[in-house]
């Protein structure tokens, strides 16, 4: 699903990289379900881009509740408009935060009055492979058919907020955002995983075990007295999973990092989930991004560059073995002054298995 929102009030700056945003071409089916889907969101206006991937694990709703709660707080959020127009990085990342733990809260208060068991992950019970989800839409037991419980699961969360020539991202999760400046690639954030020693040992200290099962780490959730399976997380940041935020084995807090864009440097910006970057390397994917973007100047094109580039990492990934749900955001700047650009999205997503 993609979400675009028109804002008023902005003041652009006197240059800025026009932005191009695409998200991926296919489209999960909606609906709440016990399989993961894949969902982006974006808001465009003149001077503010925001984007969104949140990759649900365990269920779908935690992601379809996240994905219009994190984006319409961002939107009515003028602290952080002013921080980044101000060029302010520190109130900037208080303000992201800010928006992560409040979304955390909200959702896990809603959760607290489910009336239901958690959900598996598809095609394996209790130990939550985590995948993306589609469309907006709070937590409820009434929201899915009976026999497909939702209340307990989770979802990854990364937001990139551009201002101007001043871009925010923010990660709690193993989604991914990448930079290409001068034809390298730049990581700008994190992934939060069991494996990262930082994780573990905060993880451990909280009084939790971090196991390597299938050949990765993985959180393990208090055991419940009577369950025959212990539920397990390959992520140790999100938004949701009450099982394992109450004992503070996982927590929301986002890594945030605020970038200045370099006019003539920087051009295009991936996020993606880890459907991507479980198997193709930061460098390979903005290599393959810059060769679409070649050949789309070659063939004196005017518009598509973003859409094809996002196209041509689904297929990367997918010829690669990916097998997970693959979401993926590619944002193209065009440097230029503020009065004459614009902008365009499209939404759509590749869905496990396809």
């Amino acid at each position: 699903m993609a979400l675009a929102w028109q804002m008023a009030n902005t003041s652009p700056a006197t240059e800025l990289p026009v932005p191009q945003c695409c998200l991926p071409w296919k489209r999960s089916a909606a609906g709440c379900s016990n399989g993961p889907l894949s969902t982006i969101d974006i808001l465009t206006t003149a001077s503010l881009v925001v984007t969104g991937v949140f990759d649900g694990h365990g269920g779908d709703c935690s992601a379809r509740y996240a994905q219009e709660a994190m984006l319409g707080a961002i939107a009515a959020d003028r602290r952080l408009h002013a921080g980044l127009g101000g060029g302010d990085a520190d109130v900037t990342r208080t303000a992201l935060k800010a928006a992560f733990a409040r979304v955390d809260a909200d959702l896990l208060a809603l959760q607290e009055t489910c009336e239901c068991e958690p959900a598996p992950a598809r095609g394996e019970p209790s130990r939550g492979q985590h995948g993306g989800l589609a469309a907006p839409s709070p937590p409820s037991a009434s929201s899915s058919a009976p026999g497909q419980p939702v209340c307990h699961d989770g979802t990854t969360a990364l937001v990139t907020v551009q201002l101007g020539g001043l871009l925010a991202v923010a990660n709690a999760g193993d989604s991914r955002a990448v930079l290409c400046r001068e034809g390298q690639a730049v990581r700008l954030s994190r992934d939060h995983t069991p494996a990262l020693r930082s994780e573990r040992e905060r993880i451990e200290a909280a009084g939790g075990q971090v196991v390597t099962a299938r050949g990765a780490a993985r959180v393990l959730a208090p055991a419940v007295q009577g369950a025959s399976t212990v539920k397990a997380l390959s992520v140790s940041r999100s938004l949701g999973d009450p099982d394992f935020k109450a004992t503070g084995l996982l927590i929301s807090e986002p890594d945030v990092a605020v970038v200045p864009l370099v006019a003539g440097q920087d051009s295009f910006l991936i996020s993606a989930s880890d459907g991507l970057w479980g198997l193709v390397g930061d460098q390979e994917a903005v290599d393959a991004v810059a060769v679409v973007l070649a050949e789309v100047r070659a063939a004196g094109q005017k518009g598509g560059a973003a859409k094809a580039a996002a196209r041509a990492l689904l297929k990367l990934a997918q010829d690669c073995g990916s097998v997970d749900d693959i979401t993926v955001v590619v944002t193209v700047f065009a440097w230029g002054a503020a009065s004459s650009g614009g902008s365009a999205s499209a939404a759509g997503t590749a869905p496990r298995g396809t």
